[in-house]
């Protein structure tokens, strides 16, 4: 039985469309709902964002990083309490979490504790990826100790269901 309904969340319009379809879902299992938002630390540790200031023959910005590190925080809440929000004005108290991490990683890690992991088929860069999923949906595909939902851009409630 589905009981806990974890969902990755980036703040892109497939984000959105598995929020609704999980609302959906949460309401027929009666389950609970668990917002995640990884900030990527690959984007905050990759060698291109401290080599770029001396590339260019400026001297290196020291706290690139940790000002880095603060926007994005500050975007992964926005993005979940915007989630929470959605959750509230449908009639569910949901859990959040805001992780760093390799994403696909830390989803996998989070679905130990759920039963299920709802995700959009392709994030918040979904205009620079190419083929039919997006590189984090296919990795929590591959990787995923919990069966997986992926939900198109524009969430529909289901008519003739095929599993």
């Amino acid at each position: 039985m589905i009981k806990k309904i974890l969902l990755p969340q980036d703040g892109s319009p497939n984000a959105k469309s598995a929020l609704e379809c999980s609302l959906w879902l949460a309401g027929k299992f009666e389950a609970s709902l668990v917002g995640l938002h990884v900030v990527n630390i690959v984007a905050l540790e990759g060698p291109f964002l401290h080599d770029v200031s001396g590339s260019l023959g400026f001297e290196p910005f020291l706290n690139f990083s940790t000002k880095m590190k603060e926007a994005l925080e500050a975007n992964g809440k926005t993005v979940l309490n915007a989630f929470a929000e959605e959750c509230r004005k449908a009639g569910f108290s949901p859990e959040t979490h805001l992780s760093f991490g390799v994403v696909v990683n830390e989803i996998c890690e989070k679905a130990l504790l759920a039963d299920l992991v709802v995700i959009g088929r392709r994030g918040i860069n979904a205009r620079f990826e190419y083929g039919l999923l997006g590189s984090a949906t296919e990795g929590v595909i591959r990787k995923s100790p919990r069966p997986v939902l992926i939900v198109p851009e524009k969430f529909e409630i289901p008519a003739n269901p095929l599993l």
